[in-house]
């Protein structure tokens, strides 16, 4: 099952803005003025280890992020020509922000975009910071996470909806207000707040969890293909929130990778901040009644397969995340593993096992050999894509 009755640290909404901060996927708060969103989000940064800085676009002009233009020189590195070029000033912000980084190996640091659709030029501007972390001249390191924080458009001064190009390149997050956590700071005078490790908030983060989340996600918009693109062209209100799109999913696949397995509150925050309501219902519908395989459980051999499920949908995700984890790890005892399996199914489900068998064939180690029992079921279709009888196999 994807349940689980384990109690986690925090809250959803933090486990979500901690995964999104993780993952470097942008993330949009979205709440009513003077709830404290700006003060809450340095707290916790820096109390993960992060450095923070917050940017306030209604007080700033687009050079601010775009960098002011001055004409430079290139010299070609191959014939040695020389060319006029329009380039940028370096901006103080995204130095100290690089420069943290820096020296933040384990973390990184946090930039918010606070007041993000006030003003529509410097809203044109945050776009290449958001999605290409571009700021200036400058690309952002690696560990740099972008956060996006902005009062409801009928809230907000002069504000504007977001256009629909920017709005599906973040997770939207409706702010929470916690108030025990506010009463417990509020009456301590706000210092030495404590909050949970971004290590405690998230999960492993490895390989398996990034297979599983990954290989349902790309199953399910196989089976529902009304899932994967759909912008709401006549509707700007809904254009301007989350709505689903193949960048969106993907997205939403890099925070939920982030999270304790089974952590299903803050699964349907991401999933509905990156995709909407609908989508994220029905993903989680559809996964929690596949009751989907654990593929490193599979491989380790603490579950059986079970080849005669009449839910084939089971079967196909399977055999994606089999081969998912097989091509990350690149271990050649787990893809002869995977390779048997295949061929126990070959005489229940054919074309499920040979589809999955074939897509192994694609990701087969440089040091893996051909298992015998693979050769024995599959002979025919190898022969179809080349694999001849000759070739070396194992017991």
């Amino acid at each position: 099952m994807n349940t689980t009755t384990q109690t986690l640290p925090g809250t959803p909404m933090m486990r979500a803005i901690a995964a999104c901060v993780s993952a470097r996927v942008p993330a949009l708060l979205i709440g009513a003025p003077g709830q404290g969103k700006t003060a809450k989000l340095e707290a916790m940064s820096r109390s993960w280890g992060y450095y923070f800085e917050s940017l306030t676009g209604s007080n700033r002009e687009a050079t601010d992020f775009l960098g002011l233009p001055f004409e430079g020189q290139f010299t070609s590195p191959h014939d040695g020509s020389e060319y006029k070029v329009q380039s940028s000033l370096s901006l103080d912000w995204a130095i100290r922000l690089n420069e943290q980084a820096k020296v933040r190996p384990n973390a990184g640091s946090v930039v918010l975009l606070d007041e993000c659709n006030l003003q529509e030029d410097v809203m044109k501007a945050f776009l290449r910071v958001t999605e290409e972390r571009i700021a200036g001249p400058d690309r952002f390191e690696d560990n740099v996470a972008v956060l996006l924080a902005m009062n409801p458009t009928h809230l907000s001064t002069g504000g504007y909806d977001l256009p629909a190009p920017f709005a599906n390149r973040m997770i939207h997050l409706t702010w929470e207000h916690d108030h025990d956590a506010w009463t417990d700071a509020f009456l301590s005078g706000f210092a030495d707040v404590a909050y949970p490790s971004m290590d405690s908030l998230l999960g492993p983060r490895d390989t398996e969890t990034s297979t599983r989340v990954r290989s349902a996600i790309a199953q399910f918009l196989n089976v529902h293909p009304q899932h994967r693109n759909d912008c709401p062209e006549n509707d700007i209100d809904a254009a301007s929130g989350p709505w689903q799109s193949i960048r969106m999913w993907t997205k939403a696949a890099q925070a939920l990778e982030q999270l304790h397995h089974g952590d299903d509150a803050a699964t349907r925050l991401l999933l509905r901040g990156a995709v909407g309501k609908k989508a994220a219902t029905d993903y989680m519908t559809w996964r929690d009644q596949q009751d989907l395989y654990d593929p490193a459980a599979v491989l380790r051999g603490d579950v059986d397969v079970n080849w005669n499920d009449g839910r084939l949908d089971r079967l196909y995700v399977l055999t994606l995340s089999l081969r998912a984890l097989v091509q990350a790890t690149g271990d050649a005892d787990q893809w002869a593993t995977a390779m048997k399996l295949m061929a126990q199914g070959q005489a229940v489900r054919p074309d499920v096992a040979w589809q999955g068998a074939h897509g192994l064939l694609q990701v087969r180690p440089s040091d893996a050999t051909l298992p015998r029992a693979f050769k024995d079921a599959f002979s025919e279709q190898m022969d179809r894509v080349g694999l001849t009888t000759s070739q070396s196999a194992a017991a």
